[in-house]
């Protein structure tokens, strides 16, 4: 079976129905050694325009050849001498697409310094049409699969670009820069509601003006709203940085962030701040003790070591990097830059990437070092719906610019205390599935930190939790419960985002408090459908 990319496509992430079976087509039918992509959006800057487009499906040989294929469901008209389909009254041409995917697709490759393909060739997939006779010179009857030979579509690409010498470098290159450039993976998070891909197409010139972003050496401070891509745009660079054979670091404070980032950049290193000190400590030879509970004092006793260590040892080689990448930036505070920036290696790279309405802990470093300033003000992940509902708590100057319209804000007032809680949620929850999404499309958020999840035990009703248990092992990693419904502090939810969002949002006492307002604009924004919040009146 095909590499299949993104590797947790089902049937309710495809926005064209038709093209779940040809996804799983072309992965069953395919080799094991080949990999299929669905869905590569491409941006490219012209003179005049910024042009954008979708390539329904990439797939690569192990020799490194690549086939493009544009699906068209439906009639298929043949009109002026070449294929065309028709879109809400507009007629347009298929060649003239794919060949404008194509050209943009190898140019995209090479401004990537990429290796280029050992083939490329555009196939046109027609289902539901016969093709008697192809007259278009831009097509050829071998690129193109009717519905007479639609169940041999891997045969087909098979003998298009098969054989040769397997290029597994190649390969490899061809597939990290797709994943970094075209944005194959819409989110970190592989969740692809409408609000999700609209985000992907909206926030294309930011990813053009990061592309494109040249200094030496870069010190680039950017300061992204919530719903903006900005982890998304990290990657672009740090993925430029690991092309380009460059040591790299990518760190950040939250460890579900760190745990998205590892997956999705091969040949980077990403820790969390914390961890970063401790595999430093241990490079010292500091032995490590870990408490059987989360302990603020242990890190800072562990740093008073780590620094006095660094003053009489020689600074181990294996942390020097040549580019430091900072996500959620604003949860690191002055001193913490400062460690980094010893990691760094003589005119490398440094580029922080935070939004300081997010600083939940008021520790957001202040000082820009000298450093370029970019600032991000457009929310694309937000449905207008919801945005509506954040007017009063979103930062002056943030633009909600995604279309879609999702299902706006629930707030339900409770009166009966924690048991009122989880029965409400259970009920909520119920009502959600019914509603057609699944427990992986919902997020339970804490406003009141980790200890304010605790009260919900391991389940919700039926529906068993993952969260934080607030425990280590020896080795110094977290203890999560094993449940399927994800809950999450809303420190530790930032970087992430869900479908539906379910925000526990303490007492009523609280609400309308800079602290709660800013909490609850955190919470809010990791939702690309809709939310319900939970306040306790009683209190």
């Amino acid at each position: 079976m095909a590499r299949l990319l993104p590797s947790d496509l089902s049937p309710q992430d495809f926005e064209n129905a038709s093209e779940w079976p040809t996804a799983e087509a072309l992965g069953q039918g395919l080799p094991d050694s080949w990999v299929v992509i669905h869905g590569c959006h491409w941006t490219l800057p012209t003179r005049r325009r910024l042009m954008q487009g979708e390539i329904d499906f990439v797939v690569i040989s192990p020799a490194g050849a690549v086939v493009l294929i544009e699906q068209k469901n439906g009639s298929v008209e043949y009109e002026g001498g070449e294929l065309s389909k028709a879109y809400g009254g507009q007629t347009k041409s298929v060649s003239k697409q794919m060949a404008r995917n194509r050209e943009s697709f190898l140019r995209k490759l090479h401004r990537g310094r990429v290796p280029p393909p050992t083939g490329c060739i555009s196939v046109g997939y027609f289902p539901d049409v016969r093709i008697k006779d192809v007259q278009d010179i831009a097509l050829d009857d071998c690129c193109l699969v009717d519905q007479g030979r639609a169940d041999r579509l891997p045969r087909v690409i098979e003998e298009l670009i098969g054989g040769g010498e397997p290029e597994p470098g190649k390969v490899a290159a061809i597939v990290s820069f797709l994943e970094g450039a075209l944005d194959l993976v819409p989110s970190l998070h592989g969740h692809r509601t409408l609000a999700d891909r609209m985000r992907i197409q909206l926030s294309g010139p930011m990813r053009v003006v990061l592309e494109n972003f040249e200094m030496q050496p870069m010190r680039l401070r950017i300061e992204a709203c919530a719903g903006s891509g900005k982890s998304e745009l990290l990657r672009v660079l740090a993925r430029r940085s690991v092309a380009a054979g460059r040591r790299t670091l990518l760190t950040c404070f939250n460890r579900p962030l760190a745990d998205l980032h590892r997956n999705g950049l091969p040949g980077a290193t990403v820790e969390t701040w914390f961890s970063l000190r401790r595999n430093l400590a241990e490079a010292l030879g500091i032995e490590l003790r870990f408490p059987e509970k989360a302990d603020w004092v242990f890190w800072r006793q562990l740093e008073e070591e780590t620094t006095e260590a660094l003053g009489r040892l020689e600074w181990p080689a294996e942390f020097l990097y040549d580019s430091i990448f900072v996500d959620e930036g604003q949860d690191l505070a002055d001193e913490d830059i400062d460690q980094l920036l010893k990691l760094l290696a003589p005119d490398g790279d440094f580029v922080w990437v935070g939004d300081p309405e997010q600083d939940l802990m008021e520790r957001a470093a202040g000082r820009h070092r000298g450093h370029a300033v970019l600032r991000v003000l457009d929310n694309y992940r937000t449905p207008t719906r919801l945005a509506a509902e954040l007017a009063d708590v979103a930062p002056s100057g943030v633009r909600f610019l995604n279309p879609a319209e999702g299902s706006g804000l629930e707030v339900r007032q409770l009166r009966g205390g924690e048991q009122d809680l989880t029965e409400a949620l259970e009920r909520e929850i119920a009502q959600l599935l019914r509603k057609g999404l699944d427990l992986s499309d919902l997020m339970v958020i804490g406003m009141q930190g980790t200890s304010g999840l605790k009260p919900l035990g391991d389940s919700i009703g039926p529906y068993s939790l993952r969260r934080f248990t607030g425990g280590y092992t020896l080795e110094g990693e977290q203890v999560m419960t094993s449940g399927s419904l994800l809950a999450e502090s809303v420190a530790r939810a930032k970087g992430k985002q869900c479908a539906h969002a379910l925000v526990l949002g303490g007492n009523a006492s609280s609400m309308g408090e800079p602290e709660w307002r800013r909490a609850l604009y955190v919470a809010l924004t990791r939702a690309t459908v809709g939310a319900t919040l939970f306040v306790d009146m009683s209190r």
